[in-house]
């Protein structure tokens, strides 16, 4: 299947599985971190974290993309841009990593997407990429996951594929015995109402260009319905916690080296 945001089968939507990532180099984790909020509302699981002397409100935000199934995908921003660019002041916002950089300067952005395959898109590689942006603060997004199906739902699409229960045997297949999609144990025999309890998580990292460091970062652990509602939610959560932010471009091209991007890569 073609890489796109949202899938389908009898079973209802989902985000493309997951394809594991190597083992990355994370970014350096907020030191002392303050958590300004944390927030449970049902089926949603918000939390805040910003640097000590960060403050939150009217910011320039260039949007470096989306890191999605350990790698960059502009896919997944073309189909989550119409919520997230309004919770950054705009009806459209240009991001750094999207398919007119692969398409005019396909040097550019395979460096950027093989360092982010090999590590992440920490602080080294936004470093780099920061002299480019136009505003103050880089956002990177990351997505992963899908919302939890009930057990009948999964046994229909595992009929309609031709095989059998995928959470409690029959055919082992991919998923392996007792394991659901994810990796995830599956739920109790004994549970009349099994679920898939994968869920669909999302963030939101800052970078200051002034500082040279993360100053933040938005999440949200989701098990509802929908992505679209997963979305919906984290968009309006982003414009509370980034009140007045204005989102802007990049001025890429002819100011990032590729080829100091890729010999960072196993630095």
């Amino acid at each position: 299947m073609k890489e796109g945001f949202l899938a389908s089968t009898p079973g209802g939507e989902y985000l493309a599985p997951p394809v594991m990532p190597r083992p990355v180099r994370r970014a350096a984790p907020l030191a002392p971190a303050l958590m300004l909020a944390a927030a449970c509302s049902g089926d949603a699981q918000f939390s805040t974290n910003f640097a000590p002397g960060f403050v939150p409100a009217h910011h320039k935000v260039s949007v470096l993309g989306v890191y999605r199934d350990g790698h960059m995908s502009s896919e997944s921003w073309d189909a989550i841009s119409t919520r997230i660019a309004p919770a950054l002041g705009r009806a459209s916002c240009e991001v750094g990593y999207d398919a007119k950089l692969a398409a005019t300067h396909p040097a550019l952005a395979s460096a950027i997407d093989d360092y982010a395959q090999a590590n992440g898109p920490t602080d080294d590689l936004v470093t780099q990429l920061a002299p480019a942006s136009r505003g103050d603060l880089v956002l990177v997004l990351t997505l992963a996951g899908h919302p939890p199906r009930q057990q009948s739902d999964l046994v229909g699409a595992a009929q309609a594929a031709g095989v059998q229960n995928p959470a409690t045997g029959g055919s082992r297949g991919a998923m392996g015995g007792g394991m659901q999609a994810g990796g995830r144990s599956a739920a109790p025999r004994g549970d009349r109402t099994p679920r898939d309890t994968n869920v669909v998580e999302m963030s939101a990292s800052l970078f200051s260009v002034a500082e040279a460091r993360s100053v933040g970062v938005l999440s949200l652990e989701y098990s509802g319905a929908t992505v679209e509602d997963a979305v919906a939610r984290f968009a309006t959560r982003l414009a509370q916690a980034l009140p007045g932010a204005e989102c802007m471009g990049w001025e890429l091209y002819g100011k990032v080296d590729p080829e100091r991007i890729r010999k960072s890569i196993e630095q």
